[in-house]
């Protein structure tokens, strides 16, 4: 197993009694934050896992670039713990540690916090890379808001082959920290990192996912 990551209340995570998160308040916030469901078994290699039924297991399927096959959450000695460290999952346990009135700590019990996932910002406001993932930082990217259902895609034009025509190239958006207004139709400029090209979003049409660290500016379309 990976390096695992625990919500918890104790003062150390790995510590028998102390403060500890309750069935039915691990099973409140799973109902409270959508996204979750419950599974009986994980897949490793060619071998299914028959996950403890005290767990209460539940994976978390809307990660962006997983479709149904995000990270695994259970609850486990009076902590909710999990394995994955991607800019998304994380930020989604931080709101999930939120409800639990926990934090996140790792096993060597260092803790993970908001400014974690965005990194330390220099005096010309970003770096080359995020110290957290190491993925490197885009400073700047532009193009038009779009929205298919709760997606949020970053529209964005370029020349053809030969340059004959224009298309369009999509990327689904994950807002780190939530988006200000509803500004469909605008042209946004925002900062973070990006995924490995694919085919993402619901109708697999965004060619990456860009997690947005921070919103630059936003104003009309030219």
């Amino acid at each position: 197993m990976g390096y695992g990551l625990h919500i918890t209340r104790k003062q150390e995570w790995s510590q028998d009694g102390g403060d500890v998160i309750e069935l039915a308040e691990w099973l409140g916030a799973v109902a409270q934050l959508g996204g979750l469901h419950p599974i009986a078994e994980a897949q490793l290699g060619d071998t299914a896992l028959k996950l403890p039924e005290e767990w209460h297991s539940h994976r978390w399927s809307a990660h962006p670039e997983h479709r149904g096959t995000g990270p695994i959450f259970e609850l486990s000695n009076g902590n909710v713990n999990f394995g994955a460290t991607d800019t998304a999952s994380l930020h989604f346990a931080l709101r999930l540690a939120a409800v639990l009135r926990a934090r996140i700590v790792g096993d060597e019990g260092e803790e993970y916090t908001l400014s974690s996932i965005l990194g330390p910002e220099d005096e010309s406001g970003w770096k080359a890379k995020n110290p957290f993932t190491n993925q490197p930082i885009y400073r700047e990217r532009d193009g038009i808001l779009e929205k298919l259902g709760e997606e949020w895609r970053l529209v964005t034009s370029k020349h053809a082959r030969g340059g004959i025509r224009r298309a369009e190239e999509r990327a689904l958006l994950y807002f780190i920290e939530p988006l200000p207004g509803n500004p469909v139709g605008r042209k946004i400029c925002v900062r973070g990192t990006i995924s490995d090209p694919g085919e993402y979003g619901s109708d697999r049409s965004c060619r990456f996912v860009f997690y947005v660290l921070k919103v630059v500016a936003i104003s009309a379309p030219s």
